[in-house]
């Protein structure tokens, strides 16, 4: 299991350069790192958006009768 496959929270462009690098020793700018996944068929991980201030689930339930 390579170390992308172990992380649980994803990957990103810093962690991959820094990859690159210590095998290969070639350093790529994070913006060509992006577009190279983009091609290989990776898509960003991205926070979804949360509600704060809403409503308990009892009382949408209650709301609904």
């Amino acid at each position: 299991m390579s170390y992308l496959e172990s992380r649980q929270d994803g990957w990103t462009t810093k962690h991959v350069r820094d990859i690159i690098f210590r095998e290969c020793k070639v350093r790529y700018h994070y913006t060509h790192i992006y577009r190279v996944f983009q091609k290989w068929g990776f898509k960003q991980k991205v926070p979804r958006k949360v509600q704060v201030n809403t409503a308990s689930d009892k009382e949408k339930a209650d709301f609904k009768k």
